[in-house]
């Protein structure tokens, strides 16, 4: 699958601003990203409690409606120290995460809540090109 232009739509907002850092969280700013349908718009934060080891800096995805309300989090369980890039799968409402410690991953959103899929080729293909997109063909 080749990044088309309304995939770019998608992945271009997230590009500009996934790298700064804000106070609080662990160096990330992501601005939500809307899905395809419109409905929803998807957030990433880092989970900074260290209550529980196996969860601490690990990414933390948030669904929320048109108006910004949340809907459902969900511990994704990657690390925010490895690389990873996270975006809705165009044309559908399915969120893809690639991470370099859990793989790919992919949810759809049932309602109002993230339901695991199988990842297929088409996802796989478009996790490559997220990370592509925000580290480069090198994965620098």
């Amino acid at each position: 699958m080749k990044l088309t232009r309304r995939g770019f739509a998608f992945v271009l907002p997230w590009l500009l601003i996934s790298c700064r850092s804000r106070k609080g969280l662990v160096g990330l700013d992501f601005t939500p990203l809307p899905s395809p349908s419109g409905r929803y718009r998807l957030n990433v934060t880092v989970n900074q409690s260290n209550a529980d080891p196996t969860t601490y800096l690990c990414l933390v995805i948030h669904l929320l409606d048109e108006q910004g309300q949340e809907l459902a989090i969900f511990q994704t369980h990657a690390s925010h120290r490895m690389k990873w890039a996270i975006g809705w799968m165009p044309p559908t409402d399915v969120v893809v995460l690639s991470s370099r410690d859990v793989g790919t991953v992919a949810w759809t959103v049932n309602p109002n809540e993230f339901e695991p899929v199988p990842v297929n080729p088409a996802m796989l293909k478009w996790a490559e090109q997220l990370q592509t997109a925000k580290y480069g063909s090198d994965g620098s």
